[in-house]
């Protein structure tokens, strides 16, 4: 898989069911423009970009205000999907971090697995041994009959 294909898939499964419509569309918007063309870091004018972006259902086909805008890369930078670097004449600079780096998200999520994994394999593991232990029942008490 290449490096995009890698990034979409890790974006659709850890990330993206931890962000609101708003943070997904500003996530994307920023790795559209830095991680597409092979960037990590960039120079973004929201004030306009935010027309291009996605489209509320609030006041149906109008693109989110500044405010929700700015409070978006707040809470992306909270969560560890971004960092905001400053703010300049031409925007806002910010860094972009893959899915697999954000800080705790994709460990905390492949050891949620991992363990959901060990108790599916305990469970049927236990039901492996129970059914042996019902044929041996079964087989005892057939033999004790005859």
């Amino acid at each position: 898989m290449d490096e995009f294909a890698t990034f979409f898939a890790d974006y659709h499964d850890y990330p993206a069911p931890r962000l609101d419509v708003y943070e997904q569309a500003v996530y994307l918007y920023v790795s559209r423009h830095t991680i597409t063309v092979g960037k990590r870091e960039t120079t973004i004018g929201f004030k306009s970009a935010r027309k291009k972006m996605a489209f509320g259902v609030g006041k149906a086909g109008t693109a989110p205000s500044e405010g929700v805008i700015y409070e978006k890369l707040k809470s992306l930078e909270s969560k560890g999907c971004i960092k905001v670097l400053s703010s300049e004449r031409l925007g806002t600079r910010l860094t972009i971090f893959a899915p697999r780096e954000i800080p705790g998200l994709f460990r905390s999520l492949a050891r949620k697995n991992q363990l959901t994994s060990k108790r599916s394999i305990s469970l049927v593991s236990r039901r492996i041994v129970t059914s042996f232990l019902s044929a041996r029942r079964t087989a005892a008490s057939t033999t004790l009959l005859s």
